[in-house]
C-alpha cells in the first residue's frame, strides 16, 4: 500500500470518527444514557456512556474507504467483508447493554454465536487448521470481554486500540499484506480519535459498544495476521497484557469464590490507581507493557530464530506488570478526584 493511500485512509477514518462522535454525544445526551457512579466506580459524576457508537461509525467508514485499495486482492476483500459485519454485530450487543442492560447469559450466547459464525467463515475461506479455528472462536468471545473488563481508566482503551491497530498495520506492511495494513490503520486512527473525548473536560465513556468493538477489532486483526501464516507469538503479542490481567483476576476471584460477573476493582491496572491517585500513570504502565510485548512480537517476526528469547521477554514483561501494584504507594501526590473513569 502506498504512503498516500495509507494517509488517505487515516484522514477519512479520523475525520469520520470525529464527526460521528460529535453526533453521538448529542444523541446520548438527549436519551440521557448515563453511567451513574456507584461504590465500585472510579468516577465521581454521572457521565455520558455509549460514545463507542461513533467509533464504530468511524471504523465502518474507514474500512469502506480501504476497499478500493484492495480491489485487486480478492482474498483481502473477502476478509474485509467478513470482519466488518462481525464488528457491527458485536458492537450492537454492547450498545443494547449500554441502553438497558442484558443478562449475562444473553451476552455470552450472542458473543459465542457471532464469533462462532465468523470463525467458521474464516476457516472456510482461509483454510485455518481446526485447532486455530477453535482458538479463534473461544479467543474472540474471551477478548471482547477482556477489552470490556479493562475499560476502566481514562484513555486506556483509546491507547490500546491505537497501539494494537498500529502494530498490525506494521505486521501487514512487513508481510506485504495490504488488507491487514489498511485495517490496522483504521482501528488505530478510530480509537486515537476518541482519546480527546475521553480525557478532556467534557469527557464521555465509550461504553460496552466501544469496548466490544475494540475487542472484536483486535481479535479480527490477530486472526487476519494468522491467515498470512504469521507465527502465533507474533499474532497475539499486543493482546498478551490484557489477557494475562483478566486471567489473573478471574483466577483470584475463583479462588475466593467471588461472583465472576459482578463489577469489582481487582484488575492490576485498577490496583495501581491508589498508588498514583490518578489514571495517567496506570494507563501508561499498562500501555507500556503492551508496547513491550508488541516490540518483542515484531522482533520474533523479523528474526524467527529469536522466538525463545522473545517468548521469555514477554513472560518477564507480563510478570513485571502483574507485580507492579506491590510497588510502594506514592501517598504524597495531590488528589486527582474527579479524573476517574468508568468502572467494570
Amino acid at each position: 500500500m502506498s504512503p498516500w493511500g495509507s494517509a488517505l485512509i487515516a484522514a477519512i477514518t479520523g475525520l469520520g470518527t470525529s464527526i460521528a462522535l460529535a453526533g453521538t454525544k448529542v444523541y446520548l445526551a438527549r436519551r440521557r444514557v448515563l453511567d451513574v457512579p456507584n461504590h465500585r466506580s472510579s468516577h465521581s459524576l454521572p457521565t455520558l456512556r455509549g460514545a463507542g457508537l461513533g467509533i464504530v461509525a468511524g471504523l465502518l467508514l474507514g474500512l469502506a474507504s480501504s476497499a478500493p485499495t484492495l480491489s485487486s486482492a480478492t482474498s483481502e476483500l473477502t476478509r474485509l467483508a467478513i470482519v466488518a459485519p462481525m464488528i457491527v454485530s458485536i458492537a450492537l450487543v454492547g450498545f443494547m447493554e449500554d441502553l438497558r442492560g442484558l443478562r449475562v447469559s444473553a451476552r455470552m450466547a450472542s458473543q459465542l454465536l457471532i464469533f462462532g459464525f465468523t470463525s467458521g467463515l474464516l476457516t472456510l475461506t482461509e483454510n485455518l487448521p481446526p485447532h486455530l479455528a477453535l482458538l479463534a472462536w473461544l479467543g474472540g468471545a474471551f477478548y471482547v470481554n477482556a477489552a470490556n473488563f479493562m475499560d476502566g481508566a481514562n484513555g486506556i482503551s483509546s491507547l490500546h486500540g491505537t497501539l494494537v491497530g498500529g502494530y498490525y498495520a506494521l505486521v501487514g506492511t512487513l508481510e506485504d499484506g495490504s488488507g491487514l495494513t489498511a485495517a490496522g490503520i483504521v482501528v488505530s486512527v478510530a480509537f486515537l480519535s476518541f482519546l480527546p473525548w475521553n480525557v478532556g473536560r467534557s469527557r464521555v465513556f465509550m461504553g460496552d459498544v466501544g469496548s466490544y468493538a475494540l475487542g472484536a477489532g483486535a481479535w479480527s486483526l490477530a486472526v487476519w495476521a494468522l491467515s498470512y501464516g504469521v507465527a502465533l507469538i507474533t499474532a497475539v503479542a499486543p493482546l498478551i497484557v490484557y489477557t494475562i490481567d483478566v486471567l489473573h483476576t478471574l483466577i483470584k476471584r475463583m479462588a475466593k469464590r467471588a461472583p465472576l460477573h459482578e463489577a469489582h476493582r481487582e484488575h492490576t491496572y485498577q490496583r495501581l490507581m491508589p498508588h498514583f491517585q490518578s489514571h495517567a500513570i496506570p494507563t501508561g504502565m499498562t500501555t507500556g507493557a503492551t508496547a513491550g510485548c508488541a516490540g518483542l512480537g515484531i522482533w520474533a517476526l523479523i528474526a524467527p530464530e529469536s522466538t525463545p528469547w522473545t517468548l521469555g521477554g514477554m513472560v518477564i514483561v507480563a510478570f513485571a506488570y502483574l507485580l507492579s501494584p506491590t510497588l510502594p504507594p506514592l501517598t504524597n501526590l495531590p488528589s486527582r478526584k474527579g479524573l476517574m473513569d468508568e468502572s467494570v
